[in-house]
C-alpha cells in the first residue's frame, strides 16, 4: 500500500513515522503508542501526565480548518465530521484558514495537543483540501477514523500532487 507514497513530499519521512507510531498496528494487532501506554503508564511517577497519557489511545487524526488562533490555542474544524477541536500548545502559529493535518492527542478539558506537530497548507490550498478529502471519503464506507488512519498519507500525498497540478495549468 505504500508503495505509491511519494517519500519526496517535504516532510513525508516525518508524516510516515506519525503514521507508522499512531495507526499501524503490528503483529500483535497494536500500535506502537498502545504497546508504549500499555508498558509504560504505570512508570509515570505524575498522577495529572499518567492521566492526560491513559487516554492518548483515544486520539483522532484531525483533517480541517483553522477557524481560530490566538497563539496560545487554536481551534480547527474537521473537514468531514466538522467536529471542532481545541488545540493547546506552544507551536500554534497557523493563520486562520490554513489546513492543518495531525493526530490528535486527549488532553485536559475537552482540549487536545498535537501529536509531534501539524502538517500545514497555506489558506489558498484549504479548498482544494478539502474538496480532495470529501471525494476521497465519498465513495467508502468505513467510519470516518478508520478512514483516517488507511489514508492518512495518501490524503496528504495527493494534497501535493494535486497543488501541484494546479501550479502546472497557471
Amino acid at each position: 500500500q505504500l508503495s505509491s507514497i511519494n517519500f519526496e513530499t517535504p516532510g513525508g519521512d516525518f508524516l510516515f513515522y506519525t503514521w507508522f507510531l499512531v495507526a499501524f498496528k503490528g503483529k500483535d494487532r497494536r500500535t506502537i503508542l498502545e504497546s508504549f501506554i500499555n508498558e509504560r503508564l504505570n512508570t509515570i511517577p505524575r498522577k495529572r501526565v499518567r492521566d492526560i497519557v491513559s487516554r492518548w489511545a483515544s486520539f483522532a487524526f484531525v483533517v480541517g480548518e483553522v477557524k481560530e488562533n490566538d497563539g496560545g490555542g487554536m481551534l480547527v474544524e474537521d473537514f468531514l465530521s466538522r467536529e471542532r477541536f481545541e488545540f493547546k500548545g506552544v507551536d500554534l502559529s497557523f493563520a486562520v484558514g490554513e489546513t492543518v493535518i495531525t493526530a490528535a492527542m486527549p488532553y485536559e478539558n475537552g482540549q487536545f495537543v498535537a501529536f509531534s506537530t501539524f502538517f500545514n497548507f497555506d489558506p489558498d490550498i484549504t479548498t482544494l483540501a478539502k474538496k480532495l478529502v470529501v471525494d476521497l471519503y465519498e465513495g467508502s464506507s468505513r467510519d470516518l477514523q478508520r478512514f483516517y488512519r488507511e489514508n492518512f498519507l495518501r490524503l496528504i500525498d495527493s494534497v501535493f500532487e494535486k497543488m501541484h497540478d494546479e501550479e502546472d495549468l497557471s
